[in-house]
């Protein structure tokens, strides 16, 4: 609707998601326009929305040409089980990488609540920012192991599914 791009161009315009170049949009109004303009042609170019293309019939069938639409946007169910294998996977390899470390673990606990802010996760954990920072990187390197022996594995074993 049109409030929707209305309100997606303003919180690009606050967050300086989309920086306001004053020389030319010299208003407001023509910057947020510009934006809700580029929403639109985003959307309207998407994936989602291309057409599907008639293709011609093979030549010994004698049916008329069979109109053939683009995939939907659900993954097909191999890919939903695979994609659900490797979040296991990972989940667990993540989960025995921190294993010892109750900080790192109540770190994780929080991003699996979607509580991802530093200054809200100090506060639910009771602990200072400067800890939760330091928390953060320690928690990016043991990720970034983790990533690095998914990566080995699945080049071992010829790729994830």
């Amino acid at each position: 609707m049109a409030q929707d791009f209305v309100q997606i161009a303003i919180t690009k315009a606050l967050d300086e998601t989309r920086i306001w170049n004053r020389d030319k949009y010299p208003t407001l109004e023509h910057f947020l326009r510009s934006i809700i303009k580029s929403e639109i042609n985003h959307l309207a170019e998407s994936l989602d929305n291309v057409r599907g293309r008639r293709l011609a019939a093979p030549h010994n069938i004698t049916e008329p040409e069979i109109t053939y639409e683009p995939p939907g946007t659900e993954p097909d169910p191999l890919s939903v089980v695979a994609d659900d294998e490797w979040r296991q996977r990972y989940r667990a390899a993540v989960w025995r990488a921190l294993d010892g470390d109750s900080l790192l673990l109540d770190l994780l606990r929080c991003y699996e609540a979607a509580v991802t802010k530093p200054g809200e996760i100090a506060q639910r954990l009771g602990r200072p920012i400067s800890q939760i920072y330091d928390a953060l990187r320690r928690f990016r390197r043991k990720l970034a192991d983790v990533d690095a022996a998914m990566n080995r594995a699945d080049e071992e074993t010829g790729g994830p599914v």
